[in-house]
């Protein structure tokens, strides 16, 4: 999961340095930016689901119940990495952070765990009572 966020978030980081460097001019300015700090999202959600969806892979029996593991793990290593200043962010962005990562892992492992359709047991229909 991190891998993933750290693989596009780097590359792309530097990127928008050199190809924005009047409104960006050094890393620190990028850090501090709202625009830059929300479109994270668009590649860090994603890479929560992954990991929740693999967290329920690693785990067929109670996939479901590893991602939720796995969601609070994250949401608690969120709060020690708060409690470790100094940081570029503003409270805003952790109170995000700890709400939207629990709900996108838990819905990777559900993914993952959800009873397929083949699986499901068949029914007859329903003939209204006769």
């Amino acid at each position: 999961m991190a891998t993933v966020a750290f693989a596009i978030e780097i590359p792309l980081g530097w990127l928008t340095l050199r190809w924005f460097p009047q409104t960006f001019p050094d890393q620190a300015t990028l850090d501090t930016n709202v625009g830059w700090m929300l479109s994270q999202s668009l590649y860090t959600v994603p890479a929560l689901m992954l990991g929740g969806y693999i967290a329920a892979w690693l785990a067929p029996r109670r996939g479901l119940a590893h991602a939720v593991a796995m969601a609070i793990v994250q949401d608690l290593l969120t709060v020690v990495v708060i409690f470790e200043p100094p940081h570029p962010v503003p409270p805003w962005y952790w109170a995000l952070a700890l709400v939207m990562t629990p709900p996108a892992i838990i819905y990777g492992g559900y993914l993952r765990s959800r009873p397929k359709a083949a699986e499901q047991p068949v029914t007859a229909p329903d003939r209204g009572g006769m």
